[in-house]
């Protein structure tokens, strides 16, 4: 099992990239996520969840592993 589909089964709110920009990512989906929180993308990549907007939250990536749209994200 991965990093990824472990935190999932732990926490079980997904949400997918809508786009990323640097080391910061949209993401939609996570409507209860906290700033500050942990989050992991699908390949392992580590984020930490920064503005909460109405429909999409943004992650600063914090990891050197890259991201790209439409991935999945666990919070």
């Amino acid at each position: 099992m991965s990093k990824f589909e472990q935190y999932l089964s732990k926490v079980g709110e997904v949400g997918h990239v809508v786009s990323v920009s640097g080391v910061l990512t949209t993401c939609s989906g996570l409507v209860g996520a906290h700033a500050g929180e942990k989050v992991i993308f699908e390949n392992g990549a580590i984020g930490m969840v920064g503005a909460i907007g109405a429909k999409t939250t943004q992650i600063l990536l914090c990891d050197l592993l890259s991201v790209a749209s439409g991935m999945m994200v666990a919070r």
